[in-house]
Parts: structure tokens; sequence; C-alpha cells
């Protein structure tokens, strides 16, 4: 620190002033060195006489921050404010108080030093609290914010992160409280036991204190500090908890502590929702698992658009609704404060619709508002008119669909129609039909053997049965028209039903007995 005004003369010629003291002990502040700082540049120049004035001087402006008087212009417009440059980078700071020291942010170099006059922030030191002048020092702090060069040569870009460390405090602008008198307007320093922490406050004294002994001197009383009834003493700005802290999170100095060193660093400083507003009349609307809309917190009509209100009667004109204020009256005119309600119609009856139209109703319609538009209809009565030319509570019968002449009956007992029984009759019976070890022969010429050529007879019979029992005789026949069977002994004489023409056709002849024959056609896919 500075113990007096020293004017450098010559190499190693130096005269001090000596500082004054007063009656207590105490020496007075530098010129420029008020805790407080200066109303303006004005109110400094006022104060600091020009003979007092040197180069380098540090002058504190309340608000403006640090100002220095430069050689040679020692005028009052010669106080100019402070300004580091790459020039001064590294080189030890003097400033007011501690919030001078955390605005220090450019040209700060890893390990340079600074004295700051007032060890507290500015709006405690314009409040009037001398905290004494303090020694700080660039360490190396990898969670802190701020940034030094690591060294102080002008071209260095390296940074690294750094904290302002307390390294020497010095001096007690305002003494602890003492066992002596005391006139009006003395500052002093009390802690309050009575409390854990401990509680450090500054006290000035309210009127002058004179006792005849150590019994009669009143101490001050914190409830009454606190509400501004103590007859003896008034509360200043608070002072350190005697045992208060010492560091936050291993920072010391001018802390600004951050959410990220309370554990908070996921939270924004927004407004938050109390739970008593959460899915309430007025409040905010809950999502469910999905992160959607309940549907029970919609307005009524925004899923589906409308909202049934009630029944229109058009032989009374009257809303029957649940509604108290519909209920009994008649049917509001369609508007924007109605867009979706509906009304069920009862009866039958015509309303004004979109460009005055009028628009039939049947019982059951839908009457529903378009709002300015006017009211349209969802036509209910329109779904299912009649059935089958029936209406009411209808009940079919097969005729109703067309199908009259159908028996309801199973497949399996069905029976078959004239055409297939005309069809069938010309095959086999089910008894006649041909066993293993039955004779097959074909017929060529009336000489059985093997089939050379199909056969295109438009007319023929076979050789008596009686010599052909048992046996099957196959023809092969290819002609435009089937072949008409002269014999007697055949069960039917007309074949063309199951012949197809100029195909090859394999008839096959069945000598039951000596005086009947069965036959059936067949041909090759």
């Amino acid at each position: 620190m500075l113990t007096g005004l020293e004017l450098e003369l010559g190499a190693g010629i130096a005269i001090t002033n000596p500082e004054p003291v007063d009656a207590r002990g105490h020496a007075p502040r530098q010129p420029g060195q008020r805790a407080r700082g200066y109303a303006s540049v004005a109110d400094a120049c006022a104060a600091i006489e020009n003979d007092l004035r040197f180069d380098g001087m540090p002058v504190y402006i309340t608000g403006l921050g640090l100002h220095r008087w430069k050689h040679p212009d020692y005028s009052d417009a010669g106080l100019k404010p402070e300004t580091v440059t790459a020039a001064r980078r590294g080189l030890p700071l003097l400033l007011a108080n501690t919030t001078e020291l955390a605005a220090q942010t450019s040209e700060l170099v890893l390990g340079m030093s600074a004295t700051v006059i007032n060890n507290t922030d500015a709006a405690t030191a314009d409040f009037g609290v001398d905290a004494g002048q303090a020694d700080y020092r660039l360490v190396k702090d990898s969670s802190s914010s701020l940034l030094a060069y690591t060294n102080a040569a002008p071209s260095t870009t390296t940074t690294v992160k750094v904290r302002w460390q307390l390294v020497e405090q010095t001096g007690e602008a305002f003494p602890p409280f003492q066992v002596r008198e005391y006139e009006k307007g003395d500052s002093f320093r009390y802690t309050f036991t009575d409390v854990v922490p401990n509680i450090t406050r500054l006290l000035e004294v309210k009127q002058d204190l004179q006792f005849d002994n150590e019994e009669q001197i009143p101490l001050p009383n914190r409830t009454l500090l606190e509400a501004g009834t103590d007859p003896n003493y008034k509360l200043l700005s608070p002072l350190t908890a005697e045992s208060g802290v010492s560091s936050v999170n291993g920072l010391s100095g001018a802390v600004t502590v951050t959410k990220n060193m309370v554990g908070l660093g996921n939270v924004t400083n927004d407004a938050q929702v109390k739970r008593s507003e959460l899915a309430a009349p007025l409040g905010v609307a809950t999502l469910d698992g999905n992160g959607k809309l309940l549907a029970v917190q919609f307005p009524d009509g925004l899923l589906s658009g409308l909202s049934w209100k009630g029944d229109y009667s058009f032989a009374t004109g009257q809303v029957t609704s649940p509604e108290a204020a519909l209920n009994g009256q008649p049917l509001p005119a369609a508007g924007a404060g109605n867009i979706g309600w509906y009304f069920l119609s009862q009866g039958s009856g015509s309303i004004a619709g979109p460009g005055g139209t009028q628009i039939s109703y049947e019982q059951g319609d839908w009457i529903v508002s378009y709002g300015a538009v006017g009211y349209r209809k969802v036509d209910n009565t329109d779904a299912v008119q009649s059935v089958a030319g029936k209406t009411g509570a209808v009940t079919l019968v097969k005729a109703d669909v067309g199908l009259s002449n159908v028996d309801n009956t199973s497949d399996l007992a069905k029976p078959i129609s004239t055409a297939a029984a005309a069809a069938l009759a010309g095959k086999l019976d089910a008894a006649t039909v041909v066993t293993a070890g039955t004779a097959l022969k074909f017929d060529v010429e009336r000489t059985y053997g093997s089939e050379a050529a199909p056969r295109s007879d438009a007319s023929y019979s076979l050789d008596p049965a009686g010599a052909m029992v048992n046996t099957v005789v196959m023809v092969i026949h290819q002609a435009a028209t089937a072949p008409t069977l002269s014999n007697t002994i055949f069960r039917s004489t007309t074949i063309s039903a199951s012949y197809k023409a100029n195909v090859v056709n394999y008839l096959l002849f069945f000598y039951r007995n000596s005086s009947l024959v069965h036959y059936t056609i067949y041909q090759l896919k």
C-alpha cells in the first residue's frame, strides 16, 4: 500500500509526505482512493488540488470506473478513463472494488496481480462500507469461464482458464466494538453471538455515548436494530459473518455463482406450472403416456365439430334441451356463436337454410348450425326409405328377394332337374356297373378286334345280345351328327344328348343280358 505521497526528485532521492493521523489514530485515505468513488469527473477534480495530481494517479468515478491523469496534462481535462491495451498486458491492476475486478476480462495474463482498494462490491461501497484493501492474483482454474494469456508477450494467443485468488487483505477501516466513549456518527463492527453462525454487522452511533463505568455501556440489540428502534445504534450495510463463507465451490474472492455450481445445470429460469393448475379450469391441460392431450379435456364439439343441444319440435316450435338457457325456447338463430350445434327433428316441417331456401325436415333429421350460413340438414330419413316396397317393421320372405322358386333344403336333399334326370336316364344304373373280369371288344365291321379308325356310320345296329352277355363293346365314332341305333335291344335309341360333333366319341355298349344293352359316351379332353 502507499504510505504517503512520494515525489521522485532524482535517482535514489525521494521526499515522503507522511500521512497525518486524527485523534483516534486513523490515517486519511489517499486522494482519489475513496471507497465510494467520486460522483463525477468534476467532483473529483474539485476535490483533488492540482499540486497533488501525478502521472498515473488512480481516481474512481462512481459508475464510470477507474480514471487517471497522464503526464504532462494534469488539468481537469487530463483526467481520462483507464484503458487496458496490449502494451499493458499483464501489468498489475489497481482497482476500486471487486465489481471492477470481476469486469476485467481482456489482456489478462496468468499470474498477474491486482490491488483492490475496497474489497467489496461497488453497491456495498456506495452504501459506505470500507472492507479494506486486498491483493489478488490470477491462478489456473479449469472450472472457471474467465480466460487469461499464458504470458505477457504480445504475440501470445494461447489462453487458460483462471480465477482471481485472494492473496492478502490488509487494514480495517471499521474497528470492532470497544468498551469506550463514542461520538455521534462513529462506526464499528459488532458480532452477534446469539445466532449460529455468528453474524457481524456494521453499526453507526446515533448519539454521543459517555459512561462512568463499563456496566453502563448499552450493547447493540439485534432485534431492535433490525426493527430500526435501537435508541443508540443503527444498522449500516452488513459485513461478512464472523464464521461466514470462506469459499464457494473452491472459489474465493468475488465469486459469481452459476446454476451449474449448485447442481441445476439443466434447469431454466422459466416460470413453472403449479400442480393445482394441472387439468383445472383456466389451468393447464395434461398429456397421456404418449404425449397426447386427453380427450376429456377437449372442448365440446372440438373432436367431431358437432355438439348436440336437444330436440326441436315442429309442432310446438320449441327446443327441449338439458341446458336451461335453451329449454323451452324457439330454435336459436344460426350464427358464429353456435357453429356446430345440432338439434334432432321431432315431427316434420321446414326451416330457412342458406340463401333463404326452405329445407324440409322429417322425424329424426339433424338441424345443424353452420354459423352465419344458416341451418343445414343431416338427412337421417334418407338412410332407408323402404325394403322390397315395405315400410315400418319389415319382415322379408324369399319372394321379396326374387327366390320364390327356391326350397330351403340342404344340397344333399335337393332333387335334380328334369333335364338332369333325362341325361342320367341314358347312363348305366348303379346296379349295372361293369365289374372286373368283363370282356372288352372293339366293333370293327362286326368283327371284334383292334379298331383301325373311327367309324362314321349314320345308323347301325349291334349283334344280338345272346352271345355277347357280360361283354363291353367299344365303338370309336366321329361324325357331324350322332348315329341312330336301330336295334330294339337298346334301352334308348337317341344318343345325341351326349355325342359331340366332329370329335372322337367313345361309345361303350354293355350287354347286360340277352335282351338289354346299356350304353354311355365319352370324349377325351
